[in-house]
């Protein structure tokens, strides 16, 4: 047993929370559970379960049986618990029904997985309580397997991409629960004949406690995301400078890594915006949400663009902005919307056409430079509204819903 924290008792000592991921805490993939696994490890213990172990490991909270992240290889256990159990051939069998090949092959990758990985929970006598399964996609045709051996609850949480590459629909629905994080991905679930309920994901750690006002016309902006085309950069850019030619005072830091990295320069280069609009790369994510909480910035700009449904779900950045009392401008790309209230708690931008939408962010950072009350009010709003995404809330959501379905 390997702990990935040094303060934690040994493993068993309490119950146990399965989480079965793609590859974490091996990857940057399911880097937003950090919060969520933090806050269930203050009552049971969290052990990893990843179906592919790959990427460089992270610093979580949490528990692995093996210091590689795969379970002890024991073919003939896999074997022999296959050919007793029937209902382990049919969740096998019905790997064949996803959107394509590699799906169905990483579904009955993760199923073979899962079986070696109960196997082993069970030779070790650990109290399990609930299987939990990152994503809708191989990550839950192992949850489906693991609740179905170790005779607990189960869910699995829906974000976006996921959805595309779901596992087959009978064993979703095999699922206590399906939480979709959004409106949006619980219709594109229902669509492919999978039951789900919204529950918010509770990607935020913890929120300011209150808010100094804001005071002058200079707006500190970041925006945070892969420079890549869906991210919109450009957008940004092109805002600020449209901003600063009416007399504006805006910065820009970006942070991430992608293919556009050169392109945006250029853009930068273009506008003579260097002293004003800077890559910045990457840095860790733990690192910019602290940064975040000072006074760095003090503007979020979200720039995402829609192209047909290859979209936002609720962006995480745009959550942590509201959390640390940093106003927000963001497109209303997918479900970004379902937070995001246009004067409410931030400004919202058309998300499809390019003019249309750098327009109307030259006029949202005009409008929050020379209207503190206005920044304020939004602040205000959005630090109320991000409460029901704080981890300790969103945990405790799924725990009630699970509860009430495993009643009736």
């Amino acid at each position: 047993m390997t702990k990935l924290h040094a303060e934690e008792s040994d493993l068993g000592a309490r119950r146990v929370l399965v989480l079965a991921t793609s590859s974490a805490p091996f990857s940057m993939s399911e880097i937003w559970f950090q919060s969520e696994v933090e806050e269930v490890d203050k009552t049971c213990d969290v052990l990893f379960a990843p179906v592919w172990p790959r990427g460089k490991k992270q610093d979580w909270r949490g528990h692995l049986l093996r210091a590689n992240g795969r379970p002890s290889l024991r073919p003939f256990g896999a074997m022999r618990a296959l050919a007793t159990s029937r209902e382990l051939r049919k969740m096998l069998w019905s790997c064949r029904s996803t959107v394509n090949f590699r799906t169905s092959v990483k579904c009955a990758i993760a199923v073979i997985v899962a079986i070696q990985w109960s196997l082993e929970i069970q030779r070790r006598g650990l109290d399990v309580c609930h299987v939990h399964a990152a994503t809708v996609g191989a990550p839950s045709a192992a949850a489906s397997v693991l609740a179905h051996m170790l005779h607990v609850t189960s869910s699995s949480t829906a974000h976006r991409n996921d959805i595309k590459v779901h596992a087959p629909a009978r064993l979703l629905n095999s699922l206590t629960l399906n939480r979709a994080i959004s409106n949006r991905a619980k219709t594109q679930l229902a669509e492919r004949g999978i039951s789900s309920e919204v529950v918010r994901f509770g990607g935020i750690g913890r929120a300011a406690l209150s808010l100094d006002p804001a005071t002058g016309s200079d707006l500190r902006c970041v925006t945070i995301g892969h420079l890549l085309p869906r991210k919109g950069q450009f957008r940004a850019i092109r805002m600020v400078a449209g901003a600063r030619a009416r007399g504006a005072s805006v910065t820009l830091d970006i942070f991430g890594a992608g293919t556009l990295k050169d392109e945006l320069q250029a853009l930068i280069d273009e506008l003579q915006l260097n002293e004003w609009v800077q890559l910045r790369g990457l840095l860790p994510h733990n690192a910019l949400v602290e940064e975040m909480f000072t006074d760095r910035w003090n503007t979020l700009v979200h720039t995402s663009v829609q192209i047909a449904d290859d979209d936002e779900g609720i962006p995480v950045a745009v959550l942590e902005a509201a959390a640390s009392g940093l106003a927000i401008i963001a497109t209303d790309s997918g479900a970004t919307g379902e937070f995001v209230n246009d004067d409410s708690n931030g400004l919202l931008l058309e998300p499809t056409n390019n003019e249309v939408s750098i327009e109307m962010g030259v006029e949202a950072l005009l409008r929050l430079s020379s209207d503190t009350s206005l920044r304020n009010r939004l602040r205000a709003q959005a630090l109320q509204d991000v409460a029901e995404y704080l981890a300790e809330n969103s945990v405790r959501a799924v725990e009630l819903e699970i509860q009430r379905r495993a009643r009736h």
